[in-house]
């Protein structure tokens, strides 16, 4: 899929995410909850692509507004927010940046490959780089 998603248009960028989730802490509205940042410096809102991670941001953001804001946790596809407001959205009209949050255990294990960690011998794949393997008993 590498090179062909590579030259797909809108259209089919949509077609390609149309069965991936993502979930969001909004307001009544549907408006995604901003928080502060602190590594930009600005406000970003967040979907999350692990449902436990956007449950335990809706725990933290309903305690941080209760009494103000009531938040709801809604799920989305991906398809009808990635293209519209986190490669196209304007921060300063949508009041700070939109974007896909991945999982914090996929950030861990990239950070440990761009940081020049230890992988496994030449050769190997490491196992959170490819979960579909199973290790099976040598003879």
């Amino acid at each position: 899929l590498g090179n062909e998603a590579s030259r797909l248009d809108k259209n089919g960028v949509a077609t390609l995410l149309a069965d991936v989730t993502v979930y969001a802490v909004t307001d009544a509205t549907g408006a995604v909850a901003l928080e502060q940042d602190t590594e930009v410096g600005r406000l970003v809102g967040r979907f999350y692509l692990s449902k436990a991670e956007a449950e335990e941001a809706f725990a933290r953001i309903g305690k941080d507004r209760e009494g103000v804001m009531k938040v709801e946790l809604r799920e989305v596809p991906v398809s009808e927010v990635y293209l519209q407001y986190v490669v196209g959205g304007d921060a300063d009209v949508l009041g700070g940046e939109l974007r896909v949050e991945p999982p914090a255990k996929e950030v861990r294990h990239a950070r440990q490959i761009l940081e020049g960690g230890y992988l496994g011998p030449p050769g190997t794949v490491p196992l959170f780089m490819a979960s579909e393997l199973e290790l099976q008993e040598g003879e």
